[in-house]
């Protein structure tokens, strides 16, 4: 039994929940599933107590509960219907949707699981729940998704702007470093250039670029040179990706200094 749970007291949670236990399965049987829940629970137990988005709940938050097939649309899975009708009419109604068990099931009205590993498929799959958590996200503002989706809409905003990324543009995948992938693109007739870094390693990657003073970052208005180094350098975190713009000589040297 984990250290971080004691169910000493004959009237904790814990002692009520081995009594439990103990007349469903027996003392033996139900010590060990009792064992396995600390297990589970001391594991996840830093999780457990992360507070939501926004705190915690208070008697200003409404929660519905609901089935997944509560609503129907025509030819359309009723998880995604149900995302659909939340975002339309719930969104400054109710602070979150708790869906009742959706899994396969043989009666009871779906609480007689079959499969907790699987989604009943009259109701649609994992991923029209995904999309679900996936638009909750991007609503919050503060997930790593968000800070991701952004970047990707400034960069699909920029490239609308760039003539180097025009499809018939000149293109040149540039052999840095191992863990680099480096393209350069160019107009025709050579004046605008994009080039494009991506650190597909785990590691920070510093280079020293020619010309990066005159460049613009196209996901940050911000120049990113640096005064560290003689030349100016620029830092990539691991799997970070940066595109920086120029109009001119083209960063024909590019060396990884760190």
């Amino acid at each position: 039994m984990p250290s971080v749970i004691s169910h000493s007291n004959p009237l904790s949670p814990w002692a009520k929940t081995a009594a439990l236990l103990g007349s469903l399965y027996g003392g033996k049987l139900g010590e060990q599933i009792l064992s396995d829940v600390g297990t589970l629970v001391a594991r996840h137990a830093a999780a457990m107590k992360q507070l939501p988005a926004g705190g915690a709940l208070s008697e200003r938050d409404a929660l519905l509960i609901t089935y997944a097939d509560q609503v129907h649309e025509p030819g359309v899975a009723p998880l995604q219907t149900l995302a659909a009708f939340g975002e339309r009419h719930l969104a400054n109604v109710v602070s979150s949707v708790h869906l009742l068990p959706f899994y396969p099931w043989s009666s009871d009205d779906g609480f007689s699981v079959k499969d907790y590993f699987a989604v009943e498929p009259a109701y649609g799959n994992w991923a029209d729940l995904a999309a679900t958590e996936l638009e909750k996200d991007l609503a919050s503002g503060q997930s790593l998704r968000t800070a991701v989706f952004k970047r990707y809409e400034t960069l699909q905003k920029a490239r609308r702007n760039q003539a180097a990324f025009n499809p018939h543009a000149e293109q040149r995948v540039l052999p840095v470093d191992p863990r680099l992938f480096v393209v350069l693109r160019a107009t025709a007739s050579g004046g605008e250039w994009v080039l494009g870094l991506h650190n597909v390693s785990g590691e920070l990657v510093t280079l020293e670029i020619s010309g990066l003073e005159n460049c613009t970052e196209l996901l940050s208005p911000e120049t990113p040179a640096t005064p560290k180094h003689k030349s100016p350098s620029l830092t990539l975190a691991p799997y970070a990706v940066n595109w920086l713009a120029g109009n001119g000589p083209r960063p024909e040297t590019l060396t990884v200094v760190g």
